[in-house]
């Protein structure tokens, strides 16, 4: 009975100061970063207000952005710095680093208004359900893995799919929060709808060759 009261007194001053402490979360440094002017803003001012939180929030807001709808040729944009930012993670780097044209690039007022009025909430949200649980991967490897998907997930980004670049983005911006928050709850959700999308990719293309097979046999065999 003391040993139980002794724990859960324990217990309770250990949540009192967790209370107490402010913790500084993603969506705070997404928020400072959207109240700052002059807008648009830049990815260099964007890395430079998530500098602290690592390579994988900035994989994460990468990802989220590319969700958008955008013209064709336009998810380069976002598949490329995807790309060498992963490649860093793989290298287990710690500063990130981007070319100067891409830090230069300004973000469309449309992209800032996603941010700001659909991303932001939702991030908000989810931070109150996405929390360290399950990590089952060693820190050198939890990166290693989780760019090397990455890459994959920004060449399918990048490749005229229909209706692809929403499964790919999507599939980034989890990894990366599963990766930042050390949820492994996430991170096998994420990995299961990445190899869901994956199957049905791969039926979808089968079945396209399959058709231009059948279709070219039978112009080949007309007299």
């Amino acid at each position: 009975m003391t040993l139980r009261k002794t724990g859960s007194r324990r217990y309770r001053w250990r949540a009192r100061i967790r209370a107490r402490t402010p913790r500084c979360t993603l969506s705070d440094d997404l928020a400072a970063f959207l109240s700052t002017a002059p807008r648009p803003g830049t990815l260099a001012r964007l890395r430079d207000s998530l500098g602290r939180r690592g390579l994988a929030a900035f994989l994460f807001l990468l990802g989220t952005l590319a969700m958008v709808p955008l013209p064709p040729g336009g998810s380069i944009v976002f598949g490329v710095p995807v790309i060498i930012v992963s490649v860093q993670m793989i290298l287990q780097r710690q500063v990130l680093w981007l070319p100067r044209r891409l830090l230069e690039r300004p973000l469309s007022e449309r992209h800032l208004d996603i941010l700001e009025q659909k991303i932001l909430p939702l991030l908000q949200r989810a931070e109150g359900y996405v929390r360290p649980r399950y990590w089952f991967l060693p820190e050198g490897s939890a990166q290693a893995l989780t760019g090397l998907l990455c890459i994959m997930l920004a060449i399918l980004l990048m490749l005229p799919i229909p209706f692809g670049n929403f499964p790919a983005a999507l599939g980034i911006a989890l990894l990366a929060l599963a990766l930042l928050q050390r949820d492994g709850l996430l991170l096998l959700i994420a990995l299961a709808g990445i190899a869901a999308w994956l199957l049905v990719l791969s039926a979808m293309t089968a079945g396209i060759i399959a058709f231009a097979r059948e279709a070219l046999s039978r112009a080949g065999g007309r007299p």
